[in-house]
């Protein structure tokens, strides 16, 4: 059942069986209408990683956190910050070039790319509403999917899905996708949640990861890396990250009934950055898949 959102209906996860993939998926299968009434009253469009940063520090602390992780990770509060700014953007280095958000909502994210330091930037939003709200915002947001993304062949630099693989009916078409719009040697960046989390194992049912009806297929990292390499990409970073997992445990706590003391700001930041150095050696138990692949040159 929808513990977070109140959705009705029932739906229990199952998993793949395949040593290979693992992938968790709900039973019995959504219909459209029942997801729709799942996203009538969903807290898309909010961009809940935003930060006062200047653009130029955002973008050192992000690069810092994709790229050299394992030297910073247990160092105090720096680890967690560079982590989570890291991946909130995509985890690749701003630059000259357009990136691409699929599931750009009301073009938040899109505004921080493009403060970041790159030099175009547009989006895909199948929420009319949301794509609305974008284009007064003078964010350049199409009506589309991860399926289906209204751009042509090699024409972008970069393709980010943050949070959005694990909505999508068909995984594979929407690699696919990505694979022909980007440009030989464009990356495309994923973060979504890891079924093998700590977290998951902890909480059950009352995970945060577990959204039925919304999340399709929740995903391995190997599974993940079977789908890149088998639609023509070369992977480049696979692996967990634990930047979420104070806020998960709260959330998924909370579901379950567990009763918590309220915190003040200063408390929760080292709440979570206890959380993530606790974690951040963990290997594949992260709370979310942190993913990179590359479209080879030819």
């Amino acid at each position: 059942m929808d513990h977070f959102f109140g959705s009705p209906g029932e739906w229990a996860y199952q998993r793949c069986t395949s040593a290979v993939c693992g992938v968790a998926f709900p039973l019995p299968a959504p219909t459209d209408a029942e997801l729709a009434t799942a996203y009538s009253t969903y807290y898309t469009h909010e961009d809940s990683g935003g930060t006062s940063l200047p653009g130029r520090i955002e973008a050192h602390l992000s690069t810092l956190g994709a790229r050299a992780y394992g030297k910073i990770r247990h160092f105090p509060v720096i680890g967690w910050l560079a982590e989570q700014i890291a991946w909130e953007l995509g985890g690749l280095k701003p630059r000259d070039g357009l990136i691409v958000d699929i599931g750009a909502g009301d073009g938040a994210r899109l505004k921080r790319l493009r403060h970041s330091g790159w030099t175009q930037v547009a989006g895909v939003e199948p929420d009319p509403q949301a794509v609305k709200a974008a284009r007064a915002a003078s964010i350049d947001v199409n009506v589309g999917s991860a399926e289906a993304v209204p751009m042509g062949d090699n024409s972008a630099d970069a393709v980010l899905m943050h949070h959005v693989i694990e909505h999508v009916r068909d995984p594979r078409k929407a690699f696919v996708e990505a694979h022909r719009i980007l440009k030989s040697g464009g990356e495309l960046s994923i973060v979504t949640p890891n079924i093998n989390s700590i977290g998951r194992e902890r909480w059950g049912g009352f995970w945060r990861g577990f959204e039925a009806p919304r999340h399709l297929t929740i995903f391995t990292l190997a599974a993940l890396d079977m789908l890149a390499r088998d639609t023509g990409f070369e992977v480049t970073c696979n692996r967990s990250s634990a930047r979420s997992a104070a806020w998960v445990d709260e959330v998924s706590g909370q579901a379950a009934g567990a009763t918590s003391i309220p915190l003040g700001r200063l408390a929760r930041l080292r709440r979570a950055d206890k959380a993530f150095r606790a974690q951040a050696g963990t290997s594949d138990r992260g709370e979310e898949i942190v993913f990179v692949a590359r479209k080879p040159h030819v």
